[in-house]
């Protein structure tokens, strides 16, 4: 150790000046060997203390891992009383063995951190589930470990879900009875309360609805987009079997009647594709599009001058297309919409521009493969929005902006105390989640691609992460 190091040393350094020195008497020598002891007794103090030191912070590194870890288990069994008691009780127990030199007060007060932080912890994940029972049950069993700024953390978690719960609720209603009328949503909107209170709206909060009405209007308008080009192409091939069977054009108009009902919008669409086919399917006399009109017709179709599938296709039929322009058609629309095919973008020369060369280390090959994943998020979310196809430079901005490390919250280190916790949204996309956001000191809502959301904090978000990395880098 360092310790022995040090006394190796000292005995040889001790060796060669005693060696080369010479006293002129007894009383000298006895002086200077006093000096040097006293010296040497200094010097195994300073080492003895660093090395302490050393090994006290290796024992808390490791106590906290553990306790992070026990923690970790009380949260994947967080409605299952015994289990998260059992990993209460493997915390004090390791606290206690850890510190028992230091007195059963300083013992407790670590106690008291380690439940306080599992407590919190399980409380935002009940609060993020809506389990508001459940979390008042384990608020009762943690209360006497929480510190009272710990107390209103958790207060106001509470409170802001539970306003995010009545604003959502308050935006579909509005949603429900307006539509995409934003004057009616903004008049009702001055004379409604605030969450929890007997005040009118602020003008901030006002805006904040109207905001989330436009957001949900959006998302309505890209599943309805993205569900009537699903049943409009799906009646296509419907059609087409039709007419390999024979079928009349008045079979399958009344074939469409049927499969509408009373849905208008529906039977409106049927009918389109029942003529986009069977004018073209049974010889109607059409030579097909020159393929300067194709290649029109191809810029439009980027550009976002078609509402949907429907609007594309009757497009080039009332243009002159015949049937193998329709088909043809059909599957520019498919890979247009998916990205792919000719619409796809060179994501190698995307690659050399944002990362400077093609040929990546596995680390690098990971965090590109994340912040592709997430621009792709980006071009979707494009499309809808704007009609068209983003550039290659704009994608190539996306990629970048989701390579590039952003600040999500504070990091707790555990006793050492905190530090900034940062992850590029590459990062994320790798261990398969869309987004993160604060709720609270050290907790995070974490919301997943296929739908999870559950609540944890950084400690636990930082492995997930460093995990997916290595998975893929290694991979």
């Amino acid at each position: 150790g360092s310790v022995d190091s040090y006394i190796e040393r000292e005995n040889k350094l001790r060796k060669e000046i005693m060696g080369n020195l010479k006293f002129r008497t007894d009383k000298y020598k006895l002086a200077f060997q006093d000096m040097i002891n006293k010296s040497a007794e200094q010097g195994f103090q300073l080492v003895d203390r660093h090395q302490y030191k050393e090994l006290e912070a290796q024992q808390d590194v490791t106590l906290n891992n553990n306790l992070d870890n026990a923690i970790m288990m009380a949260q994947k069994n967080y409605g299952n009383d015994d289990s998260v008691m059992q990993s209460v009780a493997e915390g004090r127990l390791m606290i206690s063995a850890r510190y028992a030199d230091r007195g059963q007060e300083f013992v407790e007060k670590m106690n008291n951190q380690f439940e306080g932080k599992m407590g919190e912890m399980l409380i935002g994940q009940a609060v993020m589930r809506g389990e508001y029972d459940r979390a008042d049950e384990i608020k009762t069993a943690f209360d006497g470990a929480f510190t009272s700024e710990q107390r209103n953390r958790i207060e106001n978690l509470i409170f802001k879900k539970q306003q995010d719960e009545f604003e959502m609720k308050l935006a579909e209603s509005l949603v429900a009875r307006y539509g995409e009328d934003i004057g009616g949503v903004v008049a009702e909107l001055e004379g409604t309360n605030a969450f929890g209170s007997e005040r009118p709206m602020t003008l901030k909060e006002r805006q904040s609805i109207v905001y989330m009405v436009q957001g949900i209007n959006n998302t309505n308008k890209a599943i309805e987009k993205a569900y009537n080009d699903k049943v409009y192409d799906e009646s296509l091939d419907a059609i087409g079997e039709m007419i390999d069977q024979g079928k009349t054009y008045v079979d399958a108009m009344n074939w469409a009647k049927e499969q509408a009902g009373t849905n208008v919008k529906q039977l409106k669409a049927l009918q389109s594709a029942v003529n986009v086919l069977y004018e073209r399917g049974q010889g109607a006399g059409f030579k097909g599009l020159p393929k300067g009109e194709v290649d029109l017709i191809d810029v439009m179709l980027r550009n976002g001058s078609f509402k949907n599938e429907m609007d594309y296709l009757e497009y080039v039929k009332n243009k002159g297309g015949d049937l193998k322009d329709i088909v043809s058609a059909r599957e520019n629309y498919k890979n247009f919409a998916m990205g792919t095919g000719k619409y796809a973008y060179k994501w190698n020369e995307i690659k050399k521009m944002v990362m400077g060369k093609t040929n990546l280390t596995g680390a690098e090959e990971a965090m590109y493969k994340g912040a592709t994943i997430m621009a792709g998020m980006d071009i979707a979310k494009f499309i809808t929005e704007k009609k068209r196809q983003p550039s290659e430079a704009e994608v190539i901005d996306m990629v970048n902006n989701n390579m590039g490390k952003a600040y999500i919250g504070r990091y707790n280190l555990g006793i050492t105390g905190w530090d900034r916790l940062e992850a590029s949204n590459a990062e994320l996309a790798l261990a398969g989640i869309k987004s993160v956001v604060p709720i609270g000191e050290n907790m995070y809502r974490i919301e997943y691609f296929d739908g999870r959301i559950e609540a944890g904090g950084a400690d636990t978000l930082t492995t997930k992460l460093r995990t997916a990395m290595e998975v893929t880098s290694n991979g």
